[in-house]
């Protein structure tokens, strides 16, 4: 048996350097394989039905990385965060950021040059993600990325219990992860906590 878990987001585990209050409260999901009678089985999205239902739900995703920007990927998705849906707010983040580089490179050129440097835009959104000095995403910029309109998860990895998990803050996405995984054959699950899921 194969199933999707759905569970909130354990205060323990720290992902968010909260700066401010999140707009919109996270929730995680996970996938258990060859689950036996008492709960018990490895959790991952590696069978075929599993990405079948990733495919579904995301489509093209696209990885953000600070030093490479967006790379849009194929197969696996990588821990951290990745934007799917609508590519127009995607294109916009990235021209901003390209903008800021550019700008930059420019004033690191004139500044050799003795020439008067630009007055640099304001830090773009996917340069303030993540506080490095805290090793967190910061809550005020995933709360900029909502208002947007940006569609976007986390994907981390939690233990002993839940494992590969992705972190998600679109709630209308609910209804289409369960319609989607009942008609693959996934069975649903809601949990109120990891606490509610067997260790592997």
């Amino acid at each position: 048996m194969e199933r999707l878990i759905f569970f909130s987001l354990p205060e323990s585990q720290n992902i968010f350097y909260m700066d401010e209050k999140l707009e919109s409260q996270p929730y995680c999901i996970c996938y258990q394989s060859e689950v036996n009678e008492y709960g018990y089985g490895p959790y991952d999205f590696t069978t075929k039905k599993a990405q079948e239902l990733i495919k579904a739900l995301f489509g093209d995703t696209y990885y953000w990385d600070a030093t490479k920007l967006m790379t849009r990927l194929n197969y696996s998705i990588p821990l951290g965060l990745s934007f799917y849906g609508d590519s127009k707010i995607i294109n916009e983040l990235e021209k901003e950021a390209i903008k800021f580089l550019a700008t930059k490179k420019k004033n690191e050129i004139f500044e050799k040059l003795k020439k008067p440097i630009q007055k640099l835009p304001e830090i773009p959104l996917l340069f303030d993600l993540f506080a490095y000095e805290k090793g967190l995403f910061k809550s005020a910029s995933i709360n900029k990325l909502l208002d947007r309109g940006g569609k976007f998860f986390i994907h981390t990895v939690f233990g002993p219990e839940a494992g590969d998990t992705y972190i998600l803050f679109n709630k209308e996405l609910i209804g289409k992860i369960e319609c989607t995984a009942n008609a693959l054959g996934i069975e649903v699950v809601k949990k109120e906590s990891i606490n509610g899921l067997k260790p592997w």
